[in-house]
């Protein structure tokens, strides 16, 4: 990445892989679930209360 990265879609990573973590095994999002996270990504991820930025 050479020092360059989109913070936006770093979030949105960081985000699902929190969620893929869960310790709720129901709670865990599904495959298509990740995948459509990561095509169409709508939510910020701080929704969740998982990252916060401030």
């Amino acid at each position: 990445m050479q020092g360059e990265c989109d913070m936006r879609q770093m979030e949105i990573l960081i985000g699902v892989a929190l969620e893929c973590v869960e310790g709720d095994r129901d709670s865990r999002p599904t495959m298509s679930q990740i995948v459509e996270k990561l095509m169409c990504p709508e939510e910020r991820p701080e929704e969740h209360g998982y990252l916060s930025m401030s």
